[in-house]
């Protein structure tokens, strides 16, 4: 997979680039690897983690089915080592402070945080079609 630039990641965080970026919607195209990720809409970071199979814990990940519903979120991966996967994690939640990072506390979020952040979503995409609209 050809490597995507995301200019708002700290290259001492997880690097350059991500290896990858997947629509949350087409998470069953992630690889089946070790890597650290983060799901996020725009340059709005919502969730970090990390795993030794991308593929099988996107499979069954909460946060998943939460953030499924909104449009144009993303899940972008750096290939990591099993070894530096949890320092690699913590660097991230501590670099972006990501919006559902609630870890334990993840499966009682209520509809109306989701809802939320569809309003917002919806908000900022009418901001960028006005703007588009006017050049």
């Amino acid at each position: 997979m050809k490597p995507v630039h995301c200019s708002w990641v700290d290259m001492q965080v997880i690097g350059e680039s991500f290896d990858g970026v997947v629509s949350v919607r087409d998470w069953k195209l992630l690889p089946n690897v070790s890597a650290v990720y983060l799901a996020f809409y725009d340059e709005a970071p919502l969730y970090a983690g990390q795993t030794q199979k991308l593929n099988s814990r996107w499979k069954t990940h909460g946060i998943r089915r939460l953030i499924s519903t909104l449009p144009g979120v993303a899940i972008g991966y750096r290939l990591t080592n099993c070894d530096r996967l949890f320092h690699r994690k913590k660097l991230l939640i501590h670099e972006f402070r990501p919006l559902l990072q609630k870890n334990s506390c993840l499966r009682h979020f209520s509809d109306s945080i989701i809802d939320s952040l569809r309003e917002r979503i919806v908000y900022l995409n009418g901001i960028r079609q006005r703007k588009a609209g006017a050049l």
